[in-house]
Order: structure tokens, then C-alpha cells, then sequence
């Protein structure tokens, strides 16, 4: 018997990019499928055997075939800029590669499954504290002590 333990790693590994309600469990089945019977695996995830065959011989759905065409499309762009995108730039270069408006929070979801996240860059200071040796020399000779408040 599958220990819970077990189906639970397996449920980790799979990507959550399907709109399957408990897809886990229905990938779990089909790998654990070749050492228990199916029935005694159906009763242990808690789901009914026709639901598991009804999975098993579905088709893929036209938006789940779009977000994989936009996985891909994340991906590559993600990896040809060196992945400092985050989801809010990562939207724009999609609609404006593909010539489409999609959601940011698609975006989003797409690349928090695939674990697509922005590095965040050090900013380089903008100024430097100076010190005696980069100070101008007084040339001019002014005076810059006053004597009184407001001179």
C-alpha cells in the first residue's frame, strides 16, 4: 500500500499549470499504478474509479493548450534576459512578442509554477562621500569661515 508520505512527493513534483481539480492524485495513480491495483489506490486518494479513467482519457482543453504555449513563452524570454523580469515587465514582453493582452495575474500564476521569480540587482551608489584628497584646492582665495550667522 502507498503510504501517504509517498503520495504527497508525488503530488510536489507535479506542476500545477493543468485546470484539473486533484490532477496530483490522478499522476500519483498513474505512476503507483504498475506495483497496486488501481481500485486500492482510487480508495486510498479518496476519489471514485470512473473519475480516474474519465482523467485518464480526457483532452487537453484550448486554455490549458494556451497556457502552455505561454509557459514556453515565458521561459525564453525569462532565459534571454537573464531572468530580471518580474510578472509586471514579464506581462508587457509577452503581449507585446505575441500581440495579445493577457492578465497579469496569469502571468503571474505561470511563473510561480514554473518558480520564474526577478533578481533583484544591487544599485550602485550614485554619489561618494568626499574626502580631503578629492577636494578642490582654494585657488581663489575665499573665505569660507563667517563670523556671524548668515554671512
Amino acid at each position: 500500500m502507498p503510504s501517504q508520505k509517498k503520495l504527497q512527493e508525488i503530488e510536489q513534483k507535479v506542476p500545477r499549470l493543468s485546470l484539473v481539480r486533484q490532477e496530483e492524485l490522478y499522476c500519483a495513480i498513474t505512476v503507483l499504478k504498475e506495483t497496486y491495483p488501481i481500485v486500492t489506490l482510487c480508495e486510498v486518494a479518496g476519489i471514485a474509479r470512473s473519475s480516474y479513467y474519465k482523467w485518464l482519457h480526457r483532452e487537453v482543453s484550448a486554455s490549458e493548450l494556451l497556457n502552455q504555449q505561454l509557459e514556453k513563452k515565458i521561459i525564453e524570454i525569462a532565459q534571454r534576459v537573464n531572468h530580471i523580469y518580474g510578472y509586471r515587465r514579464m506581462t508587457l514582453a509577452v503581449n507585446r512578442a505575441l500581440n495579445t493582452n493577457y492578465n497579469w495575474k496569469r502571468i503571474r500564476r505561470i511563473m510561480r509554477i514554473n518558480q520564474l521569480y526577478s533578481v533583484i540587482r544591487r544599485k550602485k551608489p550614485q554619489w561618494f562621500r568626499s574626502t580631503a584628497e578629492h577636494t578642490a584646492k582654494n585657488m581663489l582665495n575665499r573665505n569660507f569661515q563667517a563670523a556671524h550667522p548668515n554671512e
